[in-house]
């Protein structure tokens, strides 16, 4: 037996740890892939299969909501990825809960949704379009395109009088 301090380990009580012995450490890290509940801070829910995924050297949480049918309407899958500090909390489930929670709770991708459509300006009598393909130059009387009311030829000679 070594003279050196002997430690049991609290994580595994069969392993011993010798104080002045070189000890061989692997590390082994587990890719999370799990069926899940996300809550975001801001108080929104998204359910799906939750991975890990890198972009640019920074780490992800991707949520693969599945396609669902909610109120009549068959929403499409999508993915959405979430910075770690942004997630309040996941709840590992199975995937017939993950899925009965996405229609319930009917996330959409943000790729649905359209800015208000917002009504056509009013037009002033004072301002009403002209709807003729051809209006008339008020200086010579030849014909110019709609919006115009002076020709080039005239818009040039009244220029350089």
């Amino acid at each position: 037996m070594s003279s050196g301090l002997v430690l049991r380990s609290a994580l595994c009580p069969r392993k011993t740890l010798e104080f002045g012995k070189a000890v061989e450490m692997s590390t082994t890290v587990e890719k999370f892939e799990q069926w899940c509940v996300v809550e975001i801070m801001g108080h929104k829910k998204f359910a799906g299969f939750v991975s890990e995924q890198s972009i640019g050297g920074t780490s992800f949480v991707r949520v693969d909501v599945p396609d669902v049918e909610a109120g009549g309407r068959k929403l499409p899958a999508f993915s959405k990825l979430f910075g770690a500090s942004s997630i309040y909390c996941l709840s590992p489930c199975t995937e017939e809960t993950a899925r009965a929670f996405a229609a319930q709770i009917r996330s959409e991708s943000f790729n649905l949704y359209e800015a208000p459509r917002l009504p056509a300006p009013a037009i002033r009598p004072e301002e009403e379009p002209i709807v003729d393909d051809l209006n008339e130059c008020v200086d010579c009387g030849c014909d110019i395109p709609c919006g115009r009311t002076i020709c080039a030829d005239c818009e040039f000679e009244n220029a350089n009088d």
